[in-house]
């Protein structure tokens, strides 16, 4: 398997290369073949992170308002839990966790000053 990146490359190998194969006047040429061939890998690497990011910014718009929805579901079902815990155990003639009478945390639980 041939890898293209020059990362890959054994340096030692490349220094014994270069001294076997002095480099070639080319006038430029492999560098502009390189730069064509490199320019529309760049492009399609912007395209790709360009679309990840308006995916991301779509998404975080309704998945904002679902936990926003959930957390208000959560405190509406636990209000309604805890009544019908009280309920059950006042049915059973257990002692609730509050007394009879305005709840703590409740407007008609506080006290003016």
């Amino acid at each position: 398997m041939s890898h293209t990146d020059d990362e890959f490359e054994d340096p030692r190998l490349a220094q014994l290369l270069r001294a076997a194969n002095p480099l070639l006047a080319d006038a430029g040429f492999s560098e502009r073949v390189l730069q064509r061939v490199r320019q529309p890998a760049r492009i399609r690497q912007a395209v790709l992170a360009a679309a990840a990011l308006s995916g991301f910014a779509l998404a975080l718009v309704p998945a904002s308002r679902l936990l926003v929805t959930c957390s208000e579901q959560l405190v509406v079902a636990s209000v309604q839990w805890s009544a019908a815990v009280q309920g059950q155990l006042q049915r059973l003639g257990l002692p609730g966790p509050y007394a009879p009478g305005p709840r703590p945390g409740t407007s008609a639980g506080r006290s003016t000053l």
